[in-house]
């Protein structure tokens, strides 16, 4: 009866250890999945304010285009 209980706490205390490592590891995976994520949305806002710097530098040269060929054609 006695090695029977021992046994059992045996079994229980090394499922305890076992889930504390997975718990751990599950931790730094979700540490890492983190940092990941802020880097992609740091990426994403720098992607997003290069786009608006390229579509401002294009909106002020696109009404000039019209005026442009004009232009061209005159010299042909």
């Amino acid at each position: 009866m006695r090695e029977t209980m021992a046994r059992k706490a045996s079994a229980a205390n090394a499922e305890v250890r076992e889930t504390g490592e997975e718990l751990k590891i599950k931790e730094l995976i979700i540490l890492d999945l983190t940092k990941k994520q802020q880097e992609t949305e740091l990426q994403l806002k720098n992607f997003k304010d290069l786009y608006e710097e390229v579509k401002t530098a294009r909106n002020k040269y696109v009404p000039n285009f019209p005026f442009c060929f004009l232009t061209f054609s005159r010299l042909i």
